[in-house]
């Protein structure tokens, strides 16, 4: 009686374990999250138990795909082999790789609704930190458009033009005063662009630059018995090489137009980090004018002197970009790029007397040039939940190496030497950046 009794209980355990495998289990070809728990290591670091049964053919495999994977990177796991796609460390991640991978209507539910601790929906968050469970991770690639507002200081082409003295020339004539400079000032500029995310871990993005800057000098004679005004930019072969003047005003232009195209890959991502490596080209264009303007004697006349330099490049871009966050909407980032540029430099320089329309010097030179372009910029940057508005301040600058500029150019005119010409022009100041990203 005894043997019967224990012989029933066992039939009738096996038929409640066969109806319940077969009540939960899933169709041809899906996969089922059973649990993701929380796990420490000894040494502290949060895990993720990810505990998997994979069906093919309607047979039950054994759950060879449980692993721990850390929650502040993502990084290859067993899953990688049975879906081919690596699994970032946190449920909600874990979701998405099932879904790419093919799991369909329960799996890829049930998936979602464990990472919400248990219940909700990721749209509405739930009791869960969205940062954690809703938000995209701090190192994905997104889709996004952004503009900055420039305001920069370009320096290494002031140029002196003029210089006030106490007499017409000769024998004890010397500096008696100021010497006129164009000197540029902190100067509005802009930059627009947008990225489009090819996937989470890399995006392609085009962004235009434009700076024009604009500068002026006025400089009269000084006050005393023989004060006067002589020029420092005339041709010293031309007819009013010596002349003096009691006024002269001079006005200083550099502008540039940038055009980048990018491909940004990420190289290194965490919880609070993200580190992406960038290769692009970049099209540039570098324009300086100055022009001075005064009446001359002897012989009598309204003298101006202009020059003009321009530049057109091309050539590639490389560099890296990085960000930390060091609070939960704050963070800081950094940017370093290389261009080289291969293009043409156009320089021209003119000295017309007005009064006559006689040009009484000219020259025209052309070079074809590498020029080097080395930029960084650091700052600081808040963002909005799940990081779709961000706000950034930093400080930027630009290095352009192996440059014509006016200062150098007009002494190359006047000395009629043009050999190892190349100068560097920078500019520095702060960016205001605002951009969204979806």
């Amino acid at each position: 009686m005894r043997t019967r009794q224990t012989f029933s209980a066992f039939c009738l355990a096996v038929a409640c374990g066969a109806a319940s495998a077969m009540a939960d289990e899933p169709t041809n070809g899906q996969a089922a999250l059973r649990a993701a728990q929380p796990y420490s290591d000894e040494s502290g670091v949060t895990m993720l138990n990810q505990r998997v049964k994979v069906w093919q053919g309607g047979g039950l495999q054994p759950a060879s795909a449980t692993s721990q994977v850390p929650l502040n990177a993502p990084a290859n796991t067993p899953f990688a082999a049975a879906y081919g796609q690596p699994v970032a460390g946190h449920p909600q991640q874990l979701a998405r790789h099932l879904q790419a991978a093919g799991a369909q209507g329960g799996a890829a539910d049930e998936a979602a609704a464990g990472a919400n601790n248990g219940g909700g929906s990721c749209d509405a968050c739930g009791d869960c930190d969205c940062d954690d469970c809703c938000c995209p991770d701090f190192w994905e690639h997104r889709t996004g458009a952004f503009g900055e507002f420039l305001y920069l200081h370009p320096t290494g082409i002031d140029m002196a033009h003029a210089i006030q003295q106490n007499g017409t020339g000769g024998a004890g004539t010397v500096p008696a005063g100021r010497v006129g400079v164009t000197d540029f000032d902190y100067e509005p500029g802009f930059r627009a662009g947008f990225g489009f995310a090819l996937d989470s871990c890399s995006s392609v993005g085009a962004a235009y630059s434009q700076l024009r800057s604009h500068t002026q000098d006025t400089l009269v004679a000084p006050g005393g018995v023989g004060g006067v005004v002589q020029s420092l930019v005339l041709h010293p072969g031309s007819v009013n090489a010596a002349s003096t003047s009691s006024l002269v005003r001079a006005d200083s232009d550099i502008d540039f137009e940038l055009i980048d195209l990018e491909y940004s890959r990420l190289f290194s991502g965490g919880n609070n980090h993200a580190i992406n490596y960038v290769l692009g080209v970049r099209w540039a264009e570098l324009d300086q004018d100055f022009s001075q303007i005064g009446s001359f004697s002897p012989p009598a006349g309204t003298i101006q002197t202009a020059t003009n330099i321009e530049f057109d490049g091309i050539g590639l871009r490389l560099g890296f970009d990085g960000r930390r966050r060091v609070r939960q909407q704050w963070s800081i980032y950094g940017k370093g790029f290389v261009d080289v540029l291969f293009g043409e430099f156009r320089s021209e320089y003119r000295q017309t007397n007005l009064t006559t329309s006689v040009v009484q010097a000219a020259s025209n030179w052309t070079d074809d040039r590498c020029v080097p372009i080395l930029e960084y910029e650091v700052g600081v940057s808040w963002s909005s939940q799940c990081d779709r508005v961000r706000l950034s301040l930093g400080y930027y600058t630009a290095f352009w190496f192996n440059a014509v500029t006016t200062p150098e150019y007009v002494q190359a005119v006047q000395a009629a030497n043009f050999v190892d010409l190349g100068d560097t022009v920078a500019f520095d100041g702060l960016v205001a950046r605002a951009e969204v990203r979806f």
